[in-house]
């Protein structure tokens, strides 16, 4: 049919994307490389998690040593993150790059942990201040009257504070290794 000057004839109508055959093929192409990824986060926001932990014990003690400690970690943290993962990953490459020590940690993913962690560790940090300030002074003024200061003693009196600080520290620093790709292709 014409159209008249200018006019196309109407184009045919444009199938929907094969989007289950784009994901079945990334899947066969990256499935390995993906559920590394995802181990190694997971491992690396296990640690952070870890180290959450043990700061916000030293946050929330009596001892004024181990609070002036927990201040030191928790700077050293700070300071850490500032870096950019470019020159996380070469001083940590520098560091265990000699000799023996280089093939027994490059033959495991201890570096990239390291590494992630470098990089997302300041969640640590700040969760776990977050959690000795957010306790109620009556519960720390209590613990201090009963002489209760073991860990087992701030696990009952702390217990939704220091596990909101832990799973949150997991799930972020999760999601800050998996999205960083400087630090894993340096280190690699």
């Amino acid at each position: 049919a014409d159209l008249g000057p200018g006019r196309d004839a109407p184009r045919p109508a444009r199938s929907a994307p094969d989007v289950g055959g784009a994901v079945r093929e990334f899947g066969v192409l990256y499935r390995t490389n993906a559920l590394t990824t995802l181990g190694l986060a997971g491992a690396a926001a296990g640690v952070a998690a870890l180290v959450a932990l043990g700061l916000a014990v030293m946050w929330h003690s009596d001892r004024a040593a181990l609070r002036v400690l927990a201040h030191i970690m928790s700077i050293t943290w700070l300071l850490m993150a500032l870096l950019p993962a470019t020159i996380s990953g070469l001083a940590l490459q520098a560091a265990y790059h000699r000799g023996a020590l280089a093939e027994m940690i490059y033959s495991n993913p201890v570096i990239l942990i390291m590494a992630h962690l470098a990089s997302a560790g300041f969640v640590a940090a700040l969760l776990a201040r977050w959690s000795a300030a957010s306790e109620p002074r009556v519960l720390h003024d209590l613990r201090s009257l009963d002489g209760a200061f073991s860990p087992l003693a701030l696990w009952r009196t702390a217990r939704p504070a220091l596990l909101a600080c832990t799973l949150a520290t997991f799930a972020i620093v999760w999601v800050l290794a998996v999205g960083e790709i400087a630090i894993t292709a340096q280190v690699q």
